[in-house]
């Protein structure tokens, strides 16, 4: 299934109006670099897509195997602003995230649970191969 996304300036700091699916998202920088700090900015969503898909993942893993999971959380963190560090993206290409909960799994079960809730979200498997950016005319 294709997914798309389509966003447009709202004429104010950097507020820009994403349309993604049939749902609206209103994004934004800090005040400190211009914008007016209305929403999330472009690597935070990028970040956030990565702990709602692992988290969403683990959801759904956990009712196949029928695992009852409590206080499930996905915590991520990385990447850098290369506009504001003047360093290439490159040596900053690195997201850190963990992902806790509790079951009544061993130590080995819940290690080969996590492996298997990467190997099932979609934002993870695009985030950590190269992906294509290819501009159309």
């Amino acid at each position: 299934m294709e997914v798309t996304a389509n966003a447009h300036y709202l004429g104010t700091g950097f507020q820009i109006q994403s349309e993604l699916g049939r749902y609206t998202l209103i994004s934004d920088r800090r005040k400190e670099e211009g914008g007016t700090a209305l929403g999330p900015d472009a690597l935070q969503q990028l970040l956030g897509a990565l702990a709602t898909g692992l988290c969403a993942s683990a959801i759904d893993l956990s009712r196949q195997k029928k695992i009852a999971l409590s206080n499930l959380s996905v915590s991520v963190r990385g990447l850098a602003y290369p506009q504001y560090t003047g360093k290439p993206v490159s040596a900053f290409n690195r997201v850190h995230y963990q992902i806790d909960f509790d079951s009544g799994l061993n130590p080995t079960e819940k290690k080969v649970f996590i492996q298997e809730t990467e190997k099932n979200c979609g934002v993870y498997q695009v985030l950590s191969v190269p992906t294509a950016l290819v501009r159309e005319a």
